[in-house]
């Protein structure tokens, strides 16, 4: 079931949320992370885990470099996010 990362019921309320394989029901789906956006429209981007997590570490670093403080937990953060995506 896709998690929502907005305060509403997933599938209800949301914005934008996320699907990890293991949650879903789709066999084609196994290797990969979604993340849907409802705007106007409904958008879905699939990605592999491995080019989620570049991207988002990516993004982290630039948000590290402006925000030095910060380095501990968003690394704390990042790390959690390589295990779930059994990296």
């Amino acid at each position: 079931m896709p998690e929502c990362l907005s305060n509403g019921e997933p599938w209800q309320d949301h914005m934008m949320g996320y699907e990890l394989p293991e949650h879903s029901e789709e066999i084609e789906f196994k290797e990969g992370i979604m993340i849907f956006i409802n705007t106007s429209s409904y958008n879905e981007i699939i990605m592999k885990n491995i080019d989620f997590y570049d991207c988002l570490k990516e993004t982290c670093v630039e948000f590290i470099r402006d925000n030095p403080e910060q380095k501990d937990q968003v690394n704390l953060h990042i790390d959690k996010i390589k295990v779930v995506l059994n990296l």
